[in-house]
């Protein structure tokens, strides 16, 4: 999947709005990012001398109450992306 991603912000946002309603701006954001990743992995892969100066991911926090739509957005984003949905909850540490 990853060799084969050639998806943009723009097809991202696109297919998560089919999926989630609202949260424009954190689904934008979501889009570049997730596109950013897949695009310098890839260019990563194919190229040796770039993945030893280049690699490396940028993480994405989603902060927000309880009920804005984080998790199906987590959700939305690994169904566009092809991508296992695994939840960790750190709340029994605070």
């Amino acid at each position: 999947r990853l060799l084969d991603f050639a998806s943009t912000p723009r097809d991202v946002k696109q297919a998560l709005d089919a999926r989630v309603v609202g949260q424009d701006a954190a689904k934008r954001a979501v889009a570049v990012a997730i596109c950013e990743h897949y695009h310098n992995a890839r260019r990563c892969v194919e190229d040796p001398e770039r993945r030893a100066k280049h690699w490396h991911k940028k993480n994405v926090l989603l902060v927000g109450p309880s009920g804005s739509g984080k998790t199906q957005l987590c959700r939305a984003l690994a169904d566009v992306a092809g991508a296992a949905y695994i939840k960790a909850d750190a709340t029994m540490f605070s």
